[in-house]
């Protein structure tokens, strides 16, 4: 729970004032958004990590699946009533060991009348040479 609060912190932060914590967020090619995708849905019943960011009742026994946490963003996403883009990114975040190839992302809906915004949506650990998203690394934010 930590570290899911942890880096919804970093990621509200201007690009400036969390320049220590993680590189800006990098933009991804039309390609590496739709493999990154993909990699996120390939395994749509994979558990989510333990954080509970996603459950509205936290008395809720086991752990939440990616499809799950999505639909959970595309129910805020839908109720919020603003205008909204969907935005998939990733960042290094520095201090937390990844083995080469690897980033965290994010796929994320954010206010359209605040491009730079964090948003909510999920954040995982891609690995580009496995093209695959590590298990249990997906939370909500």
């Amino acid at each position: 729970m930590i570290r899911a609060a942890a880096l919804a912190a970093l990621l509200i932060l201007p690009a400036g004032t969390a320049g220590a914590q993680f590189n800006s967020p990098r933009r991804l090619s039309e390609r590496e958004q739709r493999l990154a995708i993909e990699a996120l849905l390939r395994e749509p019943g994979a558990a989510l990590s333990e954080d509970p960011s996603c459950k509205a009742d936290l008395n809720q026994p086991g752990a939440m699946s990616v499809a799950q946490g999505l639909a959970v963003a595309l129910v805020r996403a839908t109720t919020d009533g603003e205008a909204l883009n969907v935005v998939a990114d990733c960042f290094v975040r520095k201090g937390y060991p990844m083995a080469a190839g690897q980033e965290y992302c994010r796929l994320a809906f954010t206010p359209a009348s605040k491009p730079r915004s964090s948003g909510y949506g999920l954040v995982f650990r891609m690995d580009w040479n496995a093209m695959r998203v590590m298990p249990g690394s997906v939370e909500c934010y």
